[in-house]
C-alpha cells in the first residue's frame, strides 16, 4: 500500500517545491493520480505483453475467477481492464479405494486468443478446429464479451486479468483561518500499489506537472502515450 498523503508531500511540497513548479491543488492531484495509475498499470501490461516476464509491479491487481458460459459467451467482470490468461476449466470425477467414486477434480485448458480475422480460418481447420474431442479451446472477443469455442462447451472458464485501479483520494477540509486545505485522512483513500512502485508514481506525476524528469523506459513510454491523446 502507498499511503496517499505521503505522495501527496513527495510530489507536491518536497521534488516540486525545489523546481518552483507551483502547488497544485487536491483536485488537480487526483486527476493526475487517477491518469497515473492507469498510465502505469498499461505500461507494466505492455511489458508483459512483450516477453510475458514477471508482474510482480502489478501484482497488487491480478486477480482469478471463474466465469461461467452461457450460449457460447462469458461476460466480462466490472473491474476487468487487461487480460493475462484464459483457459476452460474440464471436470472429470476421481476414484478412491475400490474405485469408488471419490469427488470431482479440475484440469485448466490453456485457450488460444484468435484475432477477429482468424476465427473463420481457423473454424474451417480440419486440424486447427477446436473441439471437445481434440481437447482444443480457444476464445475471441465479440461485443465485449468472450465467446469461447468449441461451441460445445459448458461449464466455466479460468480468467486471470488485472483489474481497474481502484480510485485514491487525497481529500482536503478548508481551513478559513489559515487559508489551507488541511489533509482530510477519513475521507482520504490510500492506493493499493506495493510502496515499491511509488517513486515510479511520483515520476509520472513530476513529469505532468512539466518537470524535467531523469530518461527512463517509462516515462518515454509516458510521453508517447501523451503524444498519441
Amino acid at each position: 500500500m502507498i499511503e496517499v498523503q505521503k505522495l501527496f508531500l513527495r510530489v507536491n511540497n518536497d521534488l516540486a517545491r525545489k523546481d518552483k513548479a507551483g502547488y497544485t491543488s487536491s483536485e488537480e492531484f487526483n486527476r493526475n493520480l487517477e491518469e497515473a495509475q492507469s498510465l502505469l498499470l498499461a505500461y507494466y501490461h505492455k511489458m508483459f505483453e512483450l516477453d510475458e516476464a514477471t508482474l510482480d509491479g502489478a501484482a497488487p491487481f491480478i486477480k482469478e475467477i471463474m466465469v461461467p458460459i452461457s450460449n457460447q459467451h462469458c461476460e466480462f467482470p466490472d473491474d476487468y481492464r487487461y487480460k493475462l490468461e484464459v483457459g476452460y476449466v474440464k471436470s472429470f470425477n476421481t476414484n478412491g479405494p475400490s474405485c469408488a467414486p471419490a469427488g470431482v477434480d479440475y484440469d485448466i485448458i490453456d485457450g488460444t486468443h484468435w484475432n477477429a480475422n482468424e476465427v473463420k480460418k481457423t473454424l474451417n481447420s480440419a486440424i486447427r478446429k477446436p473441439t471437445i474431442a481434440n481437447g482444443l479451446f480457444a476464445y475471441t472477443f465479440v461485443n465485449n464479451k468472450i465467446k469461447v469455442f468449441p461451441r460445445e462447451l459448458i461449464g466455466n472458464i479460468s480468467l486471470k486479468y488485472l483489474i481497474d485501479p481502484p480510485e485514491a483520494i487525497y481529500a482536503t477540509i478548508d481551513n478559513a483561518i489559515e487559508q489551507t486545505e488541511d489533509y482530510d485522512a477519513v475521507n482520504s483513500i490510500d492506493l493499493i500499489w506495493n510502496p515499491q512502485q511509488q517513486p515510479e508514481l511520483v515520476n509520472i506525476l513530476l513529469f505532468f506537472k512539466g518537470l524535467e524528469i531523469r530518461e527512463s523506459l517509462l516515462i518515454n513510454w509516458v510521453k508517447l502515450q501523451k503524444n498519441m491523446q
